[in-house]
């Protein structure tokens, strides 16, 4: 019995004493830590000090700027939720300070920062103190933040939405501009108790899996009244509305999108709006984004984002615990974005796409007197607006998996215009009289040149030439000469056969 005590008690000492030595270890590291920063505040003057503490605004490190203040009975968790939630919800940025005043325990300063909605300079005073741990520090309240503010005022920020600027054909007809849909959610505390098989039916007829519906249910936020949006559908789409409205719990409400009424006849040329995404706002840090923004994603709607975008207003204000209006702090008046017109006719961008919407190629239809551009069109294409309303992950894999490659854009591509200018070359030949078209130039093998002048360079093809016998291809290019049927049938010959461009005109060329 005494040596199993005795055992006992020496397993003890071997697992205390590791613990013991963390602790020791631990402890050390930290005492030297708490008299590095003491060192360090005693010998730095109170200003470094506040200019250290403004600085890590813009860093975002608020555990730094704790260590540095004397935060009253404010706790560590609080006072970095309190300036984080205030300094990130106005977009602070360019932090500087001026100090006006150094006392030996006051600091007058003047402090300039930029917000959304433009910039903000204020006066304050801090008081400064020394502590046994820390040394120098600050003495905080909610007043080193905006001088007005106390600790049961708000901040406020109020956003008025700039109304993005339309895109216009030649004649003022809209291919995108502001138009309606229907957001479609669940309001928990109208659904069924047992919801399982509604929830199945909301899974297929919106293209969203169960899981995703339960998990949109199940946030934080969250109550029985709360409308939890789950997808947006087209206005138009009265079945699918009537579907949705029998399903108990569900509510339909209208919200403004962005409308391209001609969809796919113009998908590749105009584009589309999407939700910006975390590497757009990293790649746009000082423009103005939020996370709520929409942002262009392809065609003119990416090319011309800045001019379309506008600027959205914001106010930044102080409430009161009333929700009282105490002070404005900064005001931007919204600046709506530009209206684009095109040189584009969509009468005959539909034309075009029509004719052309099955075939993997590129049209383009132009004023061969202005060079204005009539039609765009990349075919086969899709419909911008399913990116409005949101895709499932079945029509997306769809698009990106189709052979015929939809979303690839055709027209911006480059093309070796071939045999397509053959034509024009030799009728200017023609012309000229330095072409005969009834003479046997007797080429032979896949490479020609002129004469030794030419050196290294030589003309190659993809087809023997035998002396003495016409080739297919000069009966080709005689046909197109001789321009047999009408010019459009011509010049749609000439677009099947190189598939680059189709030249539409009322004469003939």
């Amino acid at each position: 019995m005494i040596q199993k005590r005795r055992r006992s008690s020496r397993r003890k000492r071997t697992v205390l004493l590791p613990l013991i030595l963390i602790l020791v270890v631990l402890a050390i590291i930290g005492a030297c830590v708490l008299f590095f920063l003491h060192m360090r505040n005693e010998k730095e003057k109170p200003s470094e000090i506040l200019k250290t503490y403004l600085s890590s605004i813009e860093s975002g490190d608020y555990e730094k700027m704790f260590e540095l203040v004397d935060s009253g009975k404010v706790s560590k968790k609080d006072f970095i939720a309190r300036n984080q939630n205030i300094y990130e919800g106005i977009g602070c940025s360019n932090v500087k300070v001026k100090i006006t005043s150094e006392e030996k325990n006051q600091l007058s300063y003047t402090v300039t920062l930029t917000t959304l909605a433009g910039e903000i300079t204020y006066d304050n005073t801090t008081k400064v103190k020394k502590d046994d741990n820390k040394g120098t520090i600050l003495v905080w309240d909610d007043s080193m933040i905006f001088p007005e503010l106390t600790a049961t005022d708000k901040v406020r920020i109020y956003t008025d939405e700039a109304k993005r600027g339309q895109i216009l054909d030649r004649n003022q007809n809209v291919l995108a501009g502001s138009g309606s849909a229907y957001s479609v959610g669940l309001v928990p505390g109208k659904m069924n108790e047992d919801s399982s098989v509604d929830l199945q039916t909301l899974s297929s007829l919106l293209g969203l899996s169960t899981e995703d519906i339960q998990s949109e249910l199940s946030k934080d936020w969250v109550t029985d009244d709360a409308f939890v949006p789950l997808a947006t559908i087209s206005a138009a789409d009265e079945k699918l509305q009537n579907q949705l409205l029998a399903i108990p719990g569900i509510k339909l409400s209208t919200v403004e999108v962005r409308s391209y009424p001609y969809g796919s006849a113009t998908a590749h040329l105009v584009g589309y709006v999407s939700g910006i995404t975390a590497e757009d706002l990293e790649k746009h840090p000082d423009a103005g984004y939020t996370s709520d923004s929409v942002i262009g994603k392809s065609g003119l709607e990416a090319l011309y984002e800045k001019q379309l975008r506008g600027q959205n207003g914001y106010t930044i204000l102080i409430e009161d615990e009333d929700g009282q209006q105490k002070s404005v702090l900064a005001y931007q008046n919204k600046t709506d974005g530009e209206t684009l017109r095109l040189t584009i006719d969509i009468t005959l961008q539909q034309s075009l796409y029509e004719q052309f919407q099955k075939d993997e190629g590129c049209s383009v239809a132009m004023n061969p007197y202005t060079g204005e551009v009539l039609a765009l069109v990349s075919t086969p294409s899709y419909d911008t607006n399913r990116f409005i309303l949101g895709l499932t992950t079945q029509e997306w894999d769809q698009l990106n998996n189709d052979e015929a490659q939809p979303l690839y854009n055709r027209f911006r591509q480059t093309f070796a215009p071939g045999s397509t200018l053959k034509p024009f070359t030799a009728a200017i030949g023609l012309a000229e009289g330095t072409l005969d078209p009834e003479k046997d130039y007797g080429y032979n093998g896949t490479s020609w040149q002129k004469d030794s002048s030419w050196g290294d360079y030589y003309v190659t093809t993809l087809q023997d030439y035998k002396p003495g016998t016409p080739s297919k291809r000069v009966d080709l290019l005689r046909q197109y000469l001789l321009c047999k049927g009408s010019p459009r049938t011509w010049s749609r010959q000439v677009y099947r056969r190189s598939g680059s461009f189709w030249f539409q005109s009322s004469r003939t060329v």
